[in-house]
């Protein structure tokens, strides 16, 4: 994925349409994408290297907290 402020504003779009209610931005410093998931007790942070990952890690988010044995 390129840098382009069009792809990741056209990326953070595509998030906003599959996820609802989650807020998604790319880190010009960090240079990695961020998302803001609304859960039932607060929000969780998450981060990502790209669009694919950050994916996985929003579905895992609202796995979370890990049920305890």
């Amino acid at each position: 994925m390129g840098d382009t402020t069009s792809e990741v504003q056209a990326t953070a779009r595509s998030f906003a349409d599959q996820y609802p209610g989650v807020r998604v931005w790319f880190g010009l410093h960090t240079r990695n994408w961020w998302a803001m998931v609304p859960m039932h007790d607060g929000l969780r942070l998450v981060e990502a290297p790209d669009p694919r990952q950050l994916r996985e890690e929003i579905i895992n988010a609202t796995a979370w907290p890990w049920r305890q044995r």
